[in-house]
């Protein structure tokens, strides 16, 4: 009796084909979420970014009502950056309307209220940005008004997005 020859080669190398198939796969895989992984990083790197932006502005606000300097800072842990500008020419921009009369346009058209703020700012991480935006209104004293300038009184935050 013959034996057919070569069909023990032929199993053994279509075992090894389809091995190589089920590593390439988990290769691929891993990559995929490797690079999930990352892009999660980088947004949540920028989320943290653009709220300390906010954090420090709204703080600048608090201690001085006319504020409209320009911010910016790095996060020392993750090198990410966070810009604040008030300059219209520079969007997105902020601003500070709380010891305004009258209502003004702000950024994108949005419309701050006299004693409110409209708060933007811009976070980048590994060439990805975001943006946070808050508004905030000056709480009112006891008698009704706002707080005067000179007197310390909290700003109450209305509203978040884009966080």
């Amino acid at each position: 009796m013959k034996r057919p020859r070569g069909a023990a080669l032929a199993i053994t190398l279509l075992s090894l084909a389809m091995m190589v198939v089920f590593i390439a796969m988990a290769f691929d895989a891993t990559e995929v979420t490797n690079r999930v992984a990352q892009r999660y990083l980088q947004a949540t790197t920028v989320e943290a970014a653009a709220r300390a932006g906010l954090a420090e502005a709204l703080a600048c606000v608090q201690d001085d009502r006319t504020f409209k300097v320009h911010l910016s800072g790095q996060l020392s842990a993750s090198q990410a950056t966070y810009d604040v500008s008030f300059t219209p020419s520079k969007a997105p921009y902020s601003t500070n309307n709380l010891l305004g009369t009258a209502t003004v346009v702000g950024y994108q058209g949005r419309l701050v209220p006299p004693g409110c703020c409209h708060l933007v700012s811009v976070g980048a991480y590994g060439g990805v940005q975001g943006t946070a935006e808050l508004v905030g209104q000056q709480q009112t004293g006891l008698s009704g008004f706002p707080e005067p300038a000179g007197l310390p009184g909290q700003i109450q935050v209305l509203s978040r997005w884009g966080e």
